[in-house]
């Protein structure tokens, strides 16, 4: 595993072993063994849900990640490396395309987000910015549209207070064919 070193996440997984996100076991339990599913992770980080995801539902048999801060991604493109039905995007998801400054905390690189008022949860009081790509959520599924035909879409997203924004946003096709959100 590659993780960023921060005093959250890498320090939890030195010190226990694993992570043990309880979402894939949830997942596990949801979904239908005679249908094939894609996993869509919006603010993937880098990426052990997915990784998770993947490897404890055999008919999970695609993965699509969205991670926009760049050393996050990195560590995703490599946890990543050994799958592959991967689609891995490094960009954001909002309303409009654009460019805009992300804040990062450098105690919790997990801790990311457009608004810069996350950045007082940090540990250590501390945090960088960085220029990030976002793409219009109807953008991106107009994009993935022919990769994600006839699969039913598992959806997590977790964007630092943008989640129910861009869960707003998901065209109304998408809704229909997903199994879980």
């Amino acid at each position: 595993l590659f993780l960023p070193n921060d005093a959250y996440l890498a320090w939890y997984v030195m010190k226990y072993g694993e992570l043990n996100y309880s979402i894939s076991d949830y997942i596990k339990n949801k979904l239908e063994n005679a249908l094939s599913y894609t996993f869509i992770d919006i603010g993937a980080n880098v990426g052990l849900t997915s990784r998770d995801v993947f490897l404890k539902n055999s008919n999970v048999n695609q993965i699509i990640c969205i991670e926009p801060v760049k050393r996050t991604f990195s560590c995703l493109v490599k946890n990543m490396s050994d799958f592959e039905n991967k689609i891995l995007f490094n960009f954001a998801l909002g309303e409009n395309n654009s460019t805009e400054k992300i804040y990062v905390d450098d105690a919790n690189y997990g801790n990311a987000s457009l608004v810069k008022s996350m950045m007082s949860t940090s540990k250590h009081n501390s945090h960088q910015d960085e220029e990030i790509d976002i793409k219009s959520v109807s953008d991106f599924f107009i994009e993935i549209k022919n990769k994600i035909v006839n699969q039913q879409l598992i959806i997590k997203i977790d964007t630092q207070l943008y989640d129910e924004l861009i869960f707003s946003l998901i065209p109304e096709e998408i809704i229909k064919n997903t199994h879980l959100l």
